[in-house]
């Protein structure tokens, strides 16, 4: 915990034995911040997950992303959803993730979800 420092933008490097360093930027402009931050453990240590799936029904001529989100650190993945409605993303640290399929700038669905390994997901859209 630190005291008087004066308003500004900063870089907050965190990092502990066995786990990957984290650095996030931030911008100081109020007497009191918190900042919450996850340590992922080292490359070393564990691997990484993947998040595979499907959206149904498939998107044919639409141009769909999937945008992956941690609720916890910073991070996360997009992936355009093939034409047959499969996507795959890996690389991402375990725990737990916010989904979003987008449209352009619209989000078609959200959901929540754990992840540790790999995970499937299957989207069911709602028809038009």
């Amino acid at each position: 915990m630190a005291k008087k420092i004066p308003y500004g933008t900063y870089t907050l490097r965190v990092s502990a034995p066995g786990f990957r360093g984290v650095q996030r930027d931030f911008r100081l402009d109020q007497t009191e911040v918190s900042v919450r931050t996850q340590l992922s453990v080292s490359v070393e240590c564990g691997g990484f997950a993947k998040i595979g799936g499907s959206v149904e029904p498939a998107p044919k001529d639409r141009e769909l992303w999937i945008k992956l989100v941690p609720l916890r650190g910073v991070g996360g993945s997009e992936v355009r959803v093939s034409r047959d409605g499969s996507f795959l993303t890996s690389g991402l640290d375990d725990g737990q993730y916010l989904l979003l399929v987008l449209d352009g700038k619209t989000v078609l669905h959200s959901e929540s979800f754990d992840v540790t390994g790999s995970k499937r997901v299957v989207v069911g859209l709602a028809k038009n």
